[in-house]
């Protein structure tokens, strides 16, 4: 990657629900890099007088601050509510509060709260938008089947 704008437009394509199936379509293997899916697949190249590809680079980096902003989110409440379960645990015992042992929120739970986080912001929606008309349209799902 050249700049942080193709880098965003890139991840914004990988990542779009309306090409995942032709990722797995056009995977052979999980173990080499150079099999993977984005060497199968016809992204473009990354073009800064594009609209389309400055708007996914854009798109990009508002999908990276929502997501982290709602998996932070979701971890201050997951530690909120077991200090709580803590504080009534030493209450109706009456023993000491002990620390509660909060663990991060897992990669596919992360996940599930990132893509919900995208749909209900019309991120993801405007994502799937620009990449049919950035990648040729064999490659897409059509508006009414899109991963979801």
């Amino acid at each position: 990657m050249r700049t942080k704008a193709e880098a965003g437009y890139l991840t914004a394509l990988l990542n779009a629900d309306v090409l995942q199936p032709a990722y797995a379509a056009s995977r052979i293997s999980d173990r080499h890099f150079d099999t993977h899916q984005w060497t199968k697949v016809p992204i473009p190249l990354y073009d800064p007088a594009d609209p389309d590809h400055v708007e996914l680079a854009d798109l990009c980096t508002q999908a990276e601050k929502q997501a982290t902003a709602a998996v932070n989110a979701h971890e201050q409440q997951q530690e909120e509510d077991a200090w709580a379960r803590a504080k009534r645990k030493a209450k109706r015992t009456g023993l000491p509060v002990e620390p509660p042992d909060v663990k991060p929120v897992g990669q596919q739970k992360a996940c599930k709260i990132i893509r919900e986080t995208l749909r209900q912001s019309g991120i993801a929606a405007r994502i799937d938008h620009l990449a049919r008309r950035v990648v040729p349209v064999e490659w897409t799902v059509p508006p009414s089947d899109s991963v979801g």
